[in-house]
């Protein structure tokens, strides 16, 4: 008789999976074979496990079974379905206390969102941005309800704000005077609405 397979439906990508004739000859030899792959063939050979699917491995797979002078063989396919492939897309890495960053996701496919914290999912945090206020390490997850898939995590830092100590003068009019602020390792000095960069600062 021609062989029967298991089935195996879809196959996501990068994914291990198993081809199986369901109706076995004992004794027989199997030779397994698609186009592009090395054939397989061996006794009793009835099942194959194809490790870290793509577009090729998939098939479809021919098996050819022998028993003497006789054989018999049949064909079976299954679906490849690429990843969702999510990429995270910050402005940057770091952000100042009391601040947060805009993370962004993107996936190939329409997919549905879970965003995680240190390896943690997020409640409620199932949006394609998810504004980040903490301090670790963040991952998205995608499924697009076929395949699933997990970005890289990205290291994200706060930095604190800088303290500022500046002194307070009297200047009077036509006078002259001088600001000076301390502890930071830029400035920019405004009046109204002109900044002016460094320290310190003349009054005149």
């Amino acid at each position: 008789d021609a062989p029967v397979f298991a089935t195996t439906g879809v196959v996501c990508e990068g994914s291990n999976f198993s081809l199986t004739v369901s109706n076995p000859v004992g004794g027989a030899t199997y030779s397994w074979a698609a186009a592009g792959l090395a054939t397989q063939s061996g006794v009793d050979l009835t099942t194959i496990t194809i490790t870290d699917a793509d577009a090729v491995n998939v098939g479809p797979y021919t098996v050819t079974i022998t028993v003497g002078a006789c054989s018999a063989n049949a064909t079976v396919g299954s679906t490849f379905h690429a990843l969702p492939d999510p990429h995270l897309s910050p402005a940057s890495t770091a952000f100042c206390t009391g601040d947060s960053l805009n993370l962004v996701g993107t996936a190939s496919l329409s997919v549905t969102y879970q965003w995680y914290f240190n390896g943690n999912p997020i409640p409620g945090a199932t949006a394609a941005n998810y504004y980040a206020n903490q301090a670790g390490s963040y991952q998205l997850y995608v499924n697009d309800g076929v395949c699933d898939s997990t970005s890289a995590g990205i290291n994200i830092t706060q930095s604190s704000l800088p303290v500022v100590e500046a002194d307070s003068i009297s200047v009077c009019l036509n006078g002259n005077g001088s600001l000076t602020a301390t502890r930071a390792p830029t400035y920019t000095w405004s009046a109204g609405t002109t900044p002016s960069s460094g320290a310190p600062v003349s009054i005149s």
